[in-house]
């Protein structure tokens, strides 16, 4: 006879589906001698939630071959229980650290998250505490350095203990969950499904730490400096696209009076070299939120014949009266480190979170410079400061010269555009 409630051929499996529960791995340390019933009490209390426990409570590390194995098991751990009472425990002679401080001083270092357990000193027995007063100081700056660092829970008796540390690692996880921080956690193989299911799971993990980098590089990156270059023929409009300015060609001789006291007339021809120069300001911005410390600018130049420095350039009819008394000075705050006919590198000490700085004013001299003709330059640039921040680009634009200008008077020229 059949049994009516086995599902047939034609029935589907109605069968639900259990989600695979997370077991989490649970590091236990104290020490062995004066907390032995203790530690079993909590072994049992963190089996009796489903977790794993581990400890060394059975091994004591006395070289360095120990205290790797301690230190991979604690890499494979998701949550620390530090149980502290009277006695400081084994010390290792290379730290003068007791082993247990070795641990919990690991394990935070591996952003493990600790739930420390600290005897009232008031229920502790005098055959339980340390009599040697090197080993007694040791536990106190030991304790004070956890108390400092964590929410700590006191206990009196071994009969609270264990609750305690169950319902602690309970609001713990369920913590970590609700902050979108979980731990990893352990799962039996046979829970996950097939190789489908593992591959997917390999993917999804490959992706999750491809995306925490990139985040950490993002966070890193807006914390630090932002450096971008502002480059402007005029001192108003900085802007990073093409500049396009227009030049006259000046010819004749007026007085230099004007330009630092002196009488003597000047000649400028048509082929003069300051006919033929393009002046530019440059300006570095930081707009990260953090100082960009010894900026280096590398520039470098294609279409033009040579650059010059402001502080190479004669005195002109043709050029504004007031510079930035900059030179190639070592000692000031912006300055020219080398430069030649394709090449220039400044440096700039400091430039404060949103803070533009004047980079050192320089002119392009064009091959030529006849009437109604027009030039075109580039400019390739490099930044960089010693935090990591740093752009590259290139900036292009075009000068043209309009018909010639003869002048006697330096009063009677017109601006170039």
């Amino acid at each position: 006879m059949n049994n009516p409630s086995a599902p047939s051929a034609s029935q589907p499996n109605t069968t639900s589906y259990k989600q695979p529960r997370l077991k989490y791995q649970v590091f236990v340390s104290s020490t062995y001698r004066d907390l032995k019933q203790e530690r079993e009490e909590v072994v049992w209390a963190i089996l009796q939630a489903r977790h794993i426990p581990v400890g060394m409570e059975n091994f004591t590390a006395t070289d360095e071959r120990g205290w790797k194995t301690i230190t991979r098991v604690i890499d494979d751990t998701d949550y620390y229980v530090l149980l502290l009472a009277g006695m400081y425990g084994t010390i290792d002679p290379t730290t003068n650290k007791s082993w247990t401080q070795r641990e919990y001083e690991y394990a935070r270092e591996k952003g493990i998250p600790v739930l420390a357990f600290i005897r009232d000193r008031s229920a502790i027995t005098g055959d339980k505490m340390e009599t040697d007063p090197q080993k007694a100081e040791l536990l106190q700056k030991f304790i004070m350095q956890v108390q400092g660092s964590h929410l700590c829970k006191h206990w009196k008796s071994i009969e609270e203990l264990p609750g305690a540390v169950a319902l602690a690692l309970r609001n713990k996880i369920q913590d970590d969950i609700d902050d979108e921080i979980p731990r990893p956690g352990w799962l039996r193989g046979d829970s996950i499904g097939g190789s489908a299911a593992l591959s997917e799971f390999a993917r999804l993990s490959s992706e999750n730490a491809r995306l925490q980098k990139e985040l950490e590089t993002a966070r890193v990156q807006s914390a630090g400096a932002r450096l971008q270059l502002l480059a402007t023929d005029s001192d108003t409009t900085p802007t990073k696209i093409e500049v396009a300015r227009k030049y006259w060609l000046y010819t004749g001789e007026g007085q230099r009076g004007r330009l630092g006291g002196i009488s003597k007339k000047q000649t400028l021809s048509y082929t003069d070299f300051r006919n033929r120069t393009c002046w530019l300001n440059a300006r570095i911005k930081n707009s990260g939120n953090a100082a960009a410390r010894n900026v280096v600018v590398d520039l470098s130049f294609n279409g033009a014949a040579n650059v010059v420095l402001y502080d190479e350039r004669p005195i002109s009819p043709l050029l504004p009266e007031v510079f930035p008394n900059w030179k190639t000075d070592e000692a000031k705050h912006c300055y020219i480190d080398s430069y030649s006919a394709t090449r220039l590198r400044m440096r700039i000490k400091l430039i404060a979170p949103g803070v533009t700085e004047d980079m050192v004013s320089f002119g392009l001299v064009a091959p030529e410079a006849s009437p109604n003709t027009r030039k075109h330059f580039s400019i390739g640039y490099t930044i960089a400061e010693e935090g990591g921040a740093s752009e590259k680009g290139n900036i292009d634009f075009t000068v043209w010269w309009e018909d010639p200008i003869h002048f006697n008077d330096i009063d009677d020229l017109p601006d170039s555009e």
